[in-house]
């Protein structure tokens, strides 16, 4: 790598050299996010060419490639892009977000988007196969936004097959990223999924359709069935949504399960409340992350991943 970029060098002034020979010869993490910063400005012959070959190296700091892709991403220079969708290939969460966000950037202008047939095509059959194998939510709102804005007319029955023809947690993961979408009729495809068995579907239904107000009632009488369920998995996946949807008439439900001798259903409670913004729920919270309890700590690896449910 060194070579190729120091032939990129040649003719470059002593600052853009200095820069590269930060961002490429030392470990230190500050010396490469300045580094990065640098070459980000304008004046800088190559440095596409320079923060791509660096992206590509495996033992670059996950931070140093994300301020990489921000980068390339404000420069809107196309020819980063296959590094940039390389990069969601990445095992480290925020690499893959920054990733889509550095795509979801290029395809704000109107003239990028009109260019790029092939890597439009290339973007939109990585995404749906990234969907069905990611497991953070964030993460797979962001892939069904892209769709959306690449081949929106094809973005529906892509959503649809995956209800119809995907295992449970996929597609109560759809069905809770489908709440990004402002559009009344999303209800006549949702709706029937409030009769399903399984709870995590029922609860994500009632997230995705909470923003239209005309269902708020029929929403609710099927929460409150969750919540009063005698079947933990029913209540847990009740109180979840209770936290997501800001349903603060659950409050004093919630704050009975503080006291249930299950801890799960206690920590689950405590979460919900601390996105209501009850004060109460702090302790448990604080005593959940300082235990060495492995279920505890399973619980809230997936709150601080943004993973969603925790697992049975």
């Amino acid at each position: 790598m060194g070579f190729m970029l120091f032939m990129l060098l040649k003719n470059e002034t002593k600052y853009t050299h200095t820069s590269v020979k930060n961002l490429i010869h030392t470990d230190n993490t500050l010396l490469q996010l300045n580094a990065v910063e640098v070459l980000g400005q304008k004046g800088h012959r190559n440095s596409t060419e320079i923060l791509t070959r660096t992206l590509r190296e495996n033992n670059i700091d996950d931070k140093v490639k994300i301020k990489i892709i921000e980068t390339l991403a404000s420069s809107k220079d196309t020819n980063a892009l296959i590094e940039i969708i390389d990069c969601l290939q990445s095992t480290n969460t925020a690499v893959r977000i920054a990733a889509l966000k550095a795509i979801q950037q290029f395809y704000k202008d109107k003239k990028i988007k009109g260019s790029l047939l092939f890597s439009n095509y290339r973007i939109n059959e990585i995404l749906k196969e990234l969907f069905s194998k990611e497991e953070d939510n964030l993460v797979k709102a962001h892939v069904i936004s892209i769709l959306a804005k690449l081949r929106k007319y094809e973005t529906v029955p892509f959503i649809l097959d995956i209800l119809k023809t995907a295992n449970n947690r996929l597609k109560a993961d759809c069905i809770l990223v489908c709440k990004n979408f402002d559009d009344i009729n999303l209800a006549h495809y949702l709706m029937p999924y409030l009769e399903d068995n399984d709870p995590k579907i029922k609860a994500n239904t009632i997230a995705a359709l909470w923003q239209f107000k005309k269902y708020r009632m029929q929403l609710l009488k099927v929460l409150k069935e969750l919540i009063g369920s005698k079947e933990k998995d029913k209540r847990l996946a009740g109180f979840w949504v209770v936290g997501d949807i800001k349903a603060v008439q659950e409050k004093n439900r919630l704050k009975q399960a503080l006291n249930s001798n299950d801890q799960e259903e206690r920590y689950v409670a405590a979460i919900a409340l601390a996105k209501l913004g009850c004060k109460e729920s702090l302790a448990y919270i604080v005593n959940a992350l300082m235990s060495e309890n492995e279920k505890q700590t399973t619980i809230f690896g997936y709150v601080r991943n943004n993973k969603g449910r925790p697992t049975n």
